[in-house]
């Protein structure tokens, strides 16, 4: 089915008009008038605590969306420019929302590397409003349990009606990443924040070693690195440990104009450093952009011959 432009337009109206409502007068953020306004439509009632005339205005609005079967893209868009609005007006980063390109081509990857009839569980460390992870849920066909981990409060709330709103009724945990435990995920995928301080950018290291006992045997990562993960101070210092976890299968530069700021790469692992020799060994590419199909298309060429190649989906 096509996705309509005035659907999301649509919802988005529903969920902007009635978050502002609410948090104009209860005096709170744009953001927990988000997540209220979508409970309220999950409840198809909202119970705000607002005047009559303004529960009546919010009512309505839900009543009229309630009315429309939305498409899940739908859904995720208008949840998307509403978190967006709400992020700026905190005054905080959209880094917490990872763009849908990369999203999207992610799932690309997790389509080539693991069977479509197989059930995955997907893993999201640092999960933020949890777009990277639905954006990739969205595009898979095969059976999918997600678990999500955030340590912001406000953001885990966001993250938790987003799912909720897509009827992915999955696990949403807010707590430090680093204490999380006792899962087994098939993958993980996660998007890293640009480093502000030399510990930050050790942080993904320390992400990645903890989370090895969260993995099943075999299980990939996905990962979204800025390019400080690279830096020779620290690479020789983590490197040693990392490849005793994991082993290295690709690592994909991304282009430019995705980032406001410097550069991130994706990078591919597979957890366990004795398994069975796999070729091609490593893959390597660089996209320019995803925007100039000219210059795209032999790139994506090369990385489905890799694919061809490998016997990484095999077995």
């Amino acid at each position: 089915m096509m996705i309509k432009q005035e659907n999301i337009e649509q919802l988005f109206k529903v969920i902007d008009t009635g978050a502002s409502i609410y948090s104009i007068a209860k005096e709170v953020s744009y953001l927990d008038g988000i997540a209220l306004i979508c409970e309220g439509i999950l409840n198809q009632e909202a119970a705000l605590g607002l005047d009559f005339e303004k529960s009546q205005q919010i009512n309505r609005l839900i009543k009229e969306c309630s009315a429309i079967n939305y498409q899940k893209e739908e859904i995720r868009k208008a949840m998307q420019l509403a978190i967006l609005k709400g992020l700026k007006a905190s005054g905080r980063s959209n880094e917490q929302i990872t763009p849908d390109t990369l999203g999207i081509f992610i799932a690309y990857l997790v389509q080539k590397l693991i069977p479509e009839n197989r059930p995955l569980v997907l893993f999201d460390p640092l999960a933020g409003t949890g777009n990277l992870l639905v954006t990739v849920m969205n595009q898979l066909a095969q059976s999918l349990t997600a678990i999500l981990v955030e340590a912001d409060e406000q953001i885990a709330k966001i993250a938790r009606v987003f799912l909720a709103m897509l009827e992915y009724n999955d696990d949403i945990y807010c707590q430090d990443t680093l204490t999380f435990k006792h899962i087994e995920a098939d993958i993980m995928i996660t998007d890293f924040s640009f480093p502000k301080t030399t510990e930050e950018t050790m942080f993904p290291y320390q992400v990645f070693d903890h989370h090895k006992e969260n993995l099943r045997d075999d299980a990939l990562v996905i990962a979204v690195i800025p390019d400080a993960f690279f830096d020779p101070e620290h690479q020789e210092r983590f490197k040693k440990e990392l490849l005793g976890a994991y082993r290295a299968i690709g690592l994909i530069r991304l282009p430019q104009d995705l980032f406001s700021r410097r550069h991130k790469s994706i990078l591919i692992l597979k957890k366990g450093p004795n398994i069975r020799e796999e070729k091609p060994a490593f893959l390597m590419a660089d996209i320019p952009s995803f925007a100039d199909q000219d210059a795209f298309q032999p790139v994506l060429e090369k990385i489905n011959q890799w694919f061809r190649e490998s016997t990484l989906q095999k077995g």
